[in-house]
């Protein structure tokens, strides 16, 4: 989007939980600020909360999607350590228009 930011893109936040009845995939929505920009909680905290089951969540195991209606991901760019377990975790997404059908 030549470096315009995008409201209102949805975030997709996605990893396995093994559950007392077995491993299941979670996902959860969240959505980027005026901005374009979004800081995502504490992801064993929120699928704790929606699982009520205490996890610890491997930052690299989870998976990370974006949408917005009319636009489509053309480069997910993880720009975090090589190896990192821990801490802040930053991915940049570019996203582009789609181009109209003649």
């Amino acid at each position: 989007t030549a470096g315009a930011h995008i409201p209102d893109a949805k975030i997709t936040i996605g990893l396995n939980v093994n559950a007392f009845y077995g491993e299941k995939f979670v996902t959860f929505n969240a959505y980027t600020n005026l901005a374009g920009r979004y800081r995502a909680l504490d992801v064993a905290s929120v699928v704790s909360a929606l699982e009520e089951v205490t996890i610890d969540v491997d930052p690299t195991k989870v998976q990370l999607s974006i949408s917005k209606d009319g636009y489509t991901m053309a480069r997910k760019l993880n720009r975090s350590r090589s190896g990192q377990k821990a801490g802040v975790f930053e991915v940049d997404f570019t996203l582009e228009k789609v181009k109209p059908v003649e």
